[in-house]
């Protein structure tokens, strides 16, 4: 990584990680032959795949998959809390 790409990751509040799977945006000079591992990473997790100077200057081609894994999200709500919240009960 070069100095200003590492000075504009600083300003940005970027944190670099080295594990594929955690990454939201792969960095690369050349995105279109990035490698497979780093290129299933990025499918998988529906990340942003660019080239450095995107990060330094905003210009250059940015690809963002979407992502091929769903996690559902759930929410647990007591039988308080739906009476008094949710539909409307009062205290």
């Amino acid at each position: 990584m070069t100095d200003a790409v590492q000075a504009r990751c600083d300003s940005l509040h970027l944190v670099v990680t080295k594990d594929r799977m955690r990454g939201d945006m792969f960095v690369s000079p050349d995105p279109t032959n990035m490698g497979q591992r780093s290129f299933w990473a990025a499918v998988i997790r529906g990340a942003y795949v660019t080239v450095p100077s995107f990060i330094e200057k905003r210009t250059g081609p940015v690809t963002k998959y979407l992502p091929t894994l769903h996690t559902p999200r759930l929410i647990w709500m007591s039988e308080y809390f739906k009476d008094r919240f949710i539909y409307g009960g009062s205290t």
